[in-house]
């Protein structure tokens, strides 16, 4: 296990408020924000009772740890954790945090044991674990941070510095990867770091069912009569690359900013291509075959440029598809930039034609305050020039994605239950089903049925970190 050859500045300031103020440039985060909350509470418990907290945390890894490598992995987090804070400076809210991190994705990589992931990718995840799990730490204060900014400046433009056009970050001499110029290409945006989500396991291998993320996207566009795959990849590009190469080209960016980025580096190698190309992100486990086919069929019937699919009633997390007054689509809301929501959300899966968008992708801008170029931004680049947007619509269920520790419970409780809606748990067998889930998930079997799936739906909703168990009774 590699450790961290030295600790950024955010983990060594004496408390987490210390940290966020540095951060936050004068803005006051609430302190009802729950991963604030969450921050805190971890911070108080290890600084106070360390003993009891690095306890807790070796008995779940005796509760939930099966292999004898996660076992020794993990004596070997606590013990470099443990002394980093004790004479390297690493702060309590930080080290706690990362203890959590680090046990939680040593249950998901014995998950990954389970499925087709080659066991030296687990070896690779298992050994770059702590410095993954501090530099995750360092990107979950900077996303308190933007919230901070967002929520006491709603109405203030981003600062001018670092805006940019995504064309300036265009490869002058892309590789051309597909001549075949007649077959419809999946490209898979999966360049992200995934912060939300709490792992340091790139988000496509994160195990939903009995396969990574990114192959339930890649099987459905098969199915659908899409062979043609490219995958757009940046953290942890090594590891995904080992997995994802049996499928198609591989692309790694040498810089990532934003999904629009990862688009317009793909069509950039795409140029020329009559064929349909589909974008979609590797976090959507339950797109089925006619999501594409859907997307496909409508770009060939309406004779538009660009599809966006679509779904009703949205997801809050969700970007907002907005509409003029004749009903056109006029471009998306982005929720994480404090952009509003509406009825109607964006799936996260597109069909265009390369050529005739290229330039608008070139367009787009980071004028937001995360300074990200985001792909659905396109759509509004569209509709300036002329160009009408047509859209998709599509069952919600299909588009059930995982961003955060919550997402991936309720993805996994899906699953467990057959249903498609995670939260269908009244029919018998699926209610039968749901308790076996929570149960294997640390819920108290003493209590009935009807409340033991009540509580634990309750504590996924309100969980804002790694997802180790169900029950609420940590130090």
């Amino acid at each position: 296990m590699r450790s961290p050859s030295r600790l950024p500045q955010q983990l060594t300031r004496g408390s987490l408020r210390a940290a966020l103020n540095a951060e936050c440039e004068s803005a006051v985060l609430p302190d009802a924000d729950p991963e604030v909350v969450h921050f805190l509470i971890i911070e108080e418990r290890l600084r106070v009772d360390p003993y009891s907290y690095v306890s807790w945390i070796e008995g779940l890894g005796a509760a939930r740890l099966h292999l004898q490598e996660s076992h020794a992995a993990l004596a070997q987090v606590l013990t470099e954790l443990g002394v980093l804070m004790r004479v390297g400076g690493l702060s309590p809210y930080a080290c706690g945090e990362a203890m959590q991190i680090c046990i939680s994705d040593l249950v998901l990589i014995e998950e990954l044991a389970q499925t087709d992931v080659p066991p030296h990718v687990l070896s690779a995840l298992r050994y770059d674990l702590v410095p993954q799990a501090l530099d995750l730490v360092v990107r979950l204060l900077r996303n308190m941070s933007t919230r901070a900014l967002t929520a006491c400046r709603p109405t203030v433009h981003p600062r001018a510095d670092g805006v940019s056009q995504l064309a300036e970050l265009t490869p002058r001499s892309p590789t051309v990867l597909h001549r075949d110029v007649d077959e419809p290409v999946l490209v898979v945006a999966s360049a992200g770091r995934g912060t939300r989500l709490r792992s340091t396991i790139p988000k496509g291998l994160i195990p939903v069912g009995r396969s990574p993320m990114i192959a339930h996207v890649v099987g459905a566009a098969r199915i659908a009569g899409i062979s043609r795959v490219i995958f757009v990849l940046k953290h942890r590009a090594d590891v995904q690359t080992d997995y994802v190469s049996r499928w198609g080209s591989v692309i790694v960016q040498d810089r990532a900013e934003g999904t629009g980025h990862s688009a317009l580096v793909a069509l950039a190698s795409l140029r020329g291509h009559r064929a349909p190309v589909i974008l979609s992100y590797s976090d959507l486990p339950f797109l089925r075959p006619e999501s594409f086919e859907r997307a496909m069929e409508s770009l060939r019937v309406t004779g538009t440029d660009f599809v966006l699919s679509t779904f009703v009633p949205s997801d809050a997390d969700k970007g907002a598809v907005l509409r003029d007054a004749s009903g056109a689509v006029t471009r998306v809301g982005q929720p994480r930039f404090g952009e509003s929501a509406s009825h109607e959300g964006d799936a996260g899966l597109y069909a265009l034609l390369c050529d005739q968008v290229f330039e608008a992708f070139g367009r787009l801008r980071n004028a937001n305050v995360r300074r990200e170029f985001a792909l659905p931004d396109v759509v509004a680049e569209l509709v300036s020039t002329g160009r009408h947007v047509r859209t998709a619509v599509a069952p919600s269920e299909d588009f059930q994605s995982v961003n955060t520790p919550r997402d991936l419970t309720l993805a996994r409780l899906r699953t467990a239950v057959g249903a498609p809606n995670s939260a269908n748990w009244r029919e018998e067998s699926s209610r039968s089903a749901a308790v076996a889930f929570f149960a294997a998930h640390g819920a108290d079997r003493s209590e009935n049925d009807e409340i033991l799936i009540r509580s634990s739906m309750n504590r996924i909703e309100t969980h804002v970190g790694p997802i180790l168990d169900l029950r609420s009774d940590w130090p």
